[in-house]
């Protein structure tokens, strides 16, 4: 057991894929330093921080990168150019099953799209903006009588 926990972390430090990210060599090694802000509800506040000191790509846990620039969500999430591959879902957070768009199969996620689509259009995030207002007006009303 010891003997792959050292063979893992030598792996996550010289030969993973991430390996020429910058970023703490802690969180290079082991998802602990990230586990334990997210217990505390602080990786915004670090990974801000990090962001500071190694620019707008930072290695944060072994698997783990963290963009800090606009243009990198349209290759993070974005459509994927023909022929590339398609991104896997990591099985460890959506579970399979055709219920839910997140955790469907391409066919099930296509048809899950196109009937939610509008609702995400410009035109409907517009005439939604009134709703929305209200709604924050109502969050912050509440949270000010709370205070």
């Amino acid at each position: 057991a010891v003997a792959y926990f050292v063979i893992m972390l030598m792996y996550n430090l010289f030969f993973h894929p991430l390996r020429n990210y910058p970023g703490p060599w802690l969180n290079t090694m082991t998802q602990i330093p990230h586990t334990l802000l997210m217990l505390c509800g602080l990786p915004h506040k670090r990974h801000l921080a990090l962001h500071m000191k190694y620019g707008p790509v930072v290695r944060i846990g072994p698997n783990m990168l963290s963009f800090n620039h606009p243009d990198a969500m349209k290759d993070v999430r974005g459509h994927r150019k023909s022929g590339e591959a398609e991104h896997g879902k990591d099985p460890i957070i959506v579970l399979s099953n055709g219920d839910n768009i997140v955790g469907s199969d391409r066919e099930n996620h296509t048809r899950f799209r196109r009937a939610l689509a509008y609702g995400f259009s410009a035109q409907a995030m517009l005439e939604q903006e009134p709703t929305f207002k209200a709604y924050v007006n109502q969050l912050f009303q509440r949270l000010h009588e709370q205070s």
